[in-house]
């Protein structure tokens, strides 16, 4: 329903002109592109045959003016005359009654005065009475473009297409449009609403890889082993792959919902792989062997994560099961609830097929014993990691060991919070999405009723010469 361009049409003629030129020319060329649905065209007046009535005439004939807009309306009509068969084609046959000129609107016959048996009736045509002109409607609405009068036409695509695709393709039509316009009238973009669109993809996307990073950083760090980060990391692209190829194949488009969904999913994608190759790497410390860990240590988790995604898994499911029966929450949350039932599942097969594959034959992992380090910063790096953790563990062995030391002061303590966190749930408030800046700020004025355009006019000309003079950094 928003419209997904605002465009313009400057130039140095009267927004009249401007106006006729936008109906003729370009709102019939931009409508013939493939997903615009409709152009609405602002500003400018519209040109009308304006019909001014005399009083003193229209009571000498002893006419009305409902008569003479019904008669004038008779006149002026198109009606379908049958159709003409010829060979195997069947034609069409209207009767064209409408004015093609100022003369014959004149020239209407709009009553009939005297006659008898013996003579003719004269007739009372519309020139007769009135005065018909060739003008436009009166001004009800005004539009400025930097100052100067112009005209705004919004775009709207079809139902069902891709906003930023239909965008793209009527910019790149914008220059063979000002090419058959006349010369200095320019078609210009004023506003692109896809440019939200575009920039919440990037930041997401930006956001998703960094994502990514810190979580292979971080693998990094606590497994202290290239190897096997490497092969937890082909876990993320092959996961994401599977994802987009799922994507296609259920006709969900990338977009801010779909991509915050690959965003949540990125950081559970590898928790199914570190398990598998942490206990993969234990039977290894044992002295198992390359396939034989690979299997063991595969298989012995295999009911433990399948269980931990499908319960993550059963979370999400209902949304993209019942997207149609929850109406406008089906259709805010399907895609993200879709992608990242998608990435688990993936995620599961690469961790029970891929990683052991790569442990076990193509990237062999070995113990510190099996191959010490060979030089000493990364020994002295990795022995004060372990430090780190054997501290962390301890610290947290400690604290363990009070909580069950303070049995019931460890359950009280998690029941009075919850009572808190219930009290205090009124006090955070409610709304329907949460609020956010934007790069264009829009000001509405209530004049009181029945002003008039030109007082309207002046307002917002006084209010436009203080935003010029106080407020700095904004674009025209």
């Amino acid at each position: 329903m928003i419209p997904i361009l605002d465009l313009t049409v400057e130039g140095s003629r009267p927004a009249e002109e401007l106006k006729e030129i936008a109906e003729d020319i370009i709102q019939p060329k931009l409508e013939q592109i493939n997903g615009v649905s409709l152009t609405y065209i602002s500003g400018g007046r519209e040109k009308i045959i304006r019909v001014e009535v005399s009083k003193n005439r229209l009571q000498a004939y002893n006419l009305t003016l409902s008569g003479i807009a019904a008669s004038i309306k008779a006149q002026n009509i198109q009606v379908g005359g049958g159709s003409v068969s010829s060979g195997s084609y069947n034609y069409l046959v209207s009767t064209d009654g409408e004015y093609k000129s100022l003369d014959e609107i004149k020239n209407t016959v709009i009553a009939y005065r005297g006659g008898s048996s013996k003579e003719t009736p004269s007739t009372v045509k519309l020139s007769d009475v009135a005065d018909v002109i060739d003008g436009f409607a009166d001004e009800s609405s005004v539009v400025f473009i930097n100052g100067r009068t112009g005209i705004y036409i919004e775009v709207q695509k079809k139902s069902g297409e891709n906003s930023v695709q239909v965008a793209d393709r009527v910019v790149k039509s914008i220059n063979r449009i000002n090419r058959d316009l006349p010369p200095g009238i320019k078609l210009k973009v004023l506003k692109d609403s896809t440019d939200i669109i575009r920039d919440s993809i990037k930041q997401v996307s930006i956001s998703a890889l960094t994502g990514a990073f810190l979580a292979m950083t971080i693998l990094l760090v606590f497994l202290r082993n290239i190897k096997s980060t490497f092969i937890i990391g082909i876990s993320i692209p092959v996961s994401l792959l599977i994802t987009f190829m799922g994507m296609y194949f259920f006709d969900v488009s990338i977009n801010i919902i779909s991509l915050a969904g690959l965003t949540l999913g990125v950081g559970m994608i590898v928790d199914s792989s570190i398990v598998i190759l942490e206990n993969i790497y234990r039977y290894r410390e044992k002295g198992s062997r390359l396939k034989i860990s690979a299997v063991l240590g595969s298989s012995e988790m295999t009911g433990a994560i399948t269980a931990s995604t499908l319960t993550t898994i059963c979370v999400f499911l209902p949304i993209v099961l019942f997207k149609a029966e929850i109406g406008f929450l089906g259709i805010l949350f399907g895609d993200l609830a879709f992608t990242v039932v998608v990435a688990l599942v993936s995620s599961l097969f690469v961790a029970l097929l891929l990683v052991p594959v790569l442990s076990g034959r193509y990237l062999p992992i070995y113990t510190k014993r099996q191959k010490p380090f060979k030089r000493k910063l990364y020994e002295r790096t990795d022995a004060f990691m372990e430090g780190v953790f054997i501290s962390l563990e301890s610290l947290y062995s400690r604290g363990l060991k009070k909580v069950f030391k303070f049995r019931k002061t460890a359950v009280a303590s998690v029941i009075i919070m919850l009572i808190i966190s219930v009290i205090l749930l009124p006090s955070v408030g409610l709304e329907f999405s949460p609020s956010s800046d934007d790069d264009v700020v829009s000001l509405n004025i209530n004049m009181p009723v029945g002003t008039n355009l030109e007082t309207t006019l002046e307002a917002v000309q006084r209010l436009e010469s203080i935003i010029k003079k106080e407020i700095s950094g904004f674009e025209d």
